[in-house]
């Protein structure tokens, strides 16, 4: 991907976020002002970006295998230009099974080009896997979510792979396409190319997202009697209540789907990445 320029847009109300990781492995983050933001390059014939440069986004995903900016202190607080930070594979948010307590878990970037002249060098040269577990090598990392300050990338330049998942979103202003922030974050890696030694994590029997462990929210495994009866697996159930409430991902359920004599039908006002649902009698 060619390098965008950066040009003066007036119609560009809010400040942001955006980041490089340069062609000798080092990254830097930039807090730009309000009325600028990046232009594509519409020039089919420009070289690649040698960097690696990345916007923020929204991050209505679930952070697993997402490429991230590890924040020495909280968005907020950062002032307009360069700041330090560490660029990050993000393992995804944890719970501790005796306390409770919500950790990121994610592995720290080596930044070793060696022996490469360069990144552009060392991304060619490598194939995917080989680049992530070199640069993103273990032990994975585990921090409290309230001392990490993330912020979940989409890369707008740059080398890249064919297997990462990546989000592009652009608004178009005078018949020109301009990088805005996306929902997902780009995704640089799956469960094909863990590290072999997760062992190391302080959780490693841990795969359930935050919503789990909300309080008074219990998890129904697959083998669960509801879940068999109902034909959903990884049930979560709300104990604290006189009404049953089931809780499960947003991607398994279908709105309006039949299940026997019931039909799931989907429920206003979830919280990111999951929906409710009741499961009421079908109509005569």
């Amino acid at each position: 991907m060619s390098s965008p320029v950066l040009a003066v847009a007036p119609w560009a109300k809010g400040r942001y976020d955006s980041y490089r990781l340069n062609s000798r492995g080092q990254f830097l983050g930039t807090m730009h002002p309000p009325g600028f933001a990046f232009m594509a390059n519409s020039d089919q014939e420009a070289p690649m970006d040698e960097d690696l440069q990345f916007m923020s986004n929204h991050n209505l995903g679930t952070g697993f295998g997402a490429i991230c900016a590890s924040l020495p202190k909280s968005f907020s607080s950062l002032q307009f230009g360069d700041f330090p930070c560490e660029l990050i594979l993000h393992r995804g948010i944890f719970s501790c099974p005796k306390t409770r307590n919500l950790s990121h878990l994610y592995y720290k970037c080596s930044g070793n080009i060696c022996p490469y002249a360069n990144l552009l060098s060392c991304m060619n040269a490598m194939t995917m896997n080989a680049f992530i577990k070199e640069w993103f090598p273990p032990p994975v990392c585990v921090t409290p979510v309230k001392k990490l300050n993330v912020r979940c990338l989409n890369q707008i330049s740059g080398h890249t792979y064919p297997a990462w998942k990546s989000s592009f979103s652009f608004a178009v202003r005078d018949g020109k396409k301009y990088h805005q922030n996306t929902l997902q974050p780009d995704i640089w890696y799956n469960s094909k190319v863990l590290h072999s030694k997760l062992t190391e994590s302080a959780y490693p029997r841990m795969k359930l997202p935050e919503p789990s462990y909300v309080d008074g929210v219990s998890f129904s495994g697959n083998n669960d009697k509801t879940s068999l009866n109902i034909g959903r697996p990884k049930l979560r159930q709300f104990s604290n209540s006189l009404t049953l409430s089931l809780y499960c991902l947003r991607r398994v359920c279908v709105d309006n789907e039949e299940v026997g004599d019931l039909v799931w039908v989907p429920l206003p006002n979830n919280c990111p990445h999951w929906q409710e649902f009741a499961l009421e009698k079908k109509l005569a």
